[in-house]
């Protein structure tokens, strides 16, 4: 009998250890366990996208578009529409409204999985153009708000903001 115990505590004991792991998580599986979604855009290093991570669209800011450019351009504006998202494994990046503009991409709430990204930036004259990726998945059991913030730098030549989302042009805001 008491062999009968010591094999079962030792089995038991085994699983603990195997199912607890190492105790290290990957990026992957951290961002995955975050209750908040965010989500940071993919830019190459020339066009100059600060991602500001760890912030989320407040539930009483009210989109108009399914698809929606907010331009940030103050901090009463950046307070007004996004929430810190503060976990124990995130860091959160402040907005630099004097030597940057601050925007956002921002989707209406959903249940199903959104992958959203800001791929690059590109200045054509006195347009910024911003390129975004949308890719969805499966039906979730909870909504979610998709947003991505980040920022480039401040350049006095733009007057105009374009959105274009998996290749097609979306929003197009004015600056002035």
């Amino acid at each position: 009998m008491k062999t009968l115990i010591y094999y079962f505590l030792l089995i038991l004991t085994s699983f603990a250890v195997v199912s607890c792991g190492s105790g290290k998580k990957t990026n992957e599986s951290q961002h995955s366990s975050n209750a908040v979604q965010s989500v940071a855009p993919q830019a190459s290093a020339s066009s100059g996208v600060k991602t500001l991570s760890g912030y989320f669209l407040k539930n009483n800011y009210s989109l108009a578009d399914d698809t929606n450019l907010l331009i940030l351009k103050n901090k009463e504006a950046f307070d007004n529409a996004l929430g810190i998202g503060k976990t124990m494994n995130n860091t959160i990046d402040s907005p630099d409204f004097e030597n940057s503009l601050v925007m956002a991409v921002a989707l209406k709430s959903t249940n199903i999985h959104t992958d959203l990204k800001v791929t690059k930036t590109e200045l054509a004259g006195t347009i910024l153009n911003v390129y975004a990726t949308i890719t969805k998945g499966e039906k979730q059991s909870f909504s979610s708000t998709p947003v991505v913030v980040f920022s480039v730098p401040e350049n006095p030549e733009i007057n105009q903001v374009q959105l274009f989302v998996n290749g097609e042009k979306i929003k197009s805001e004015s600056l002035k």
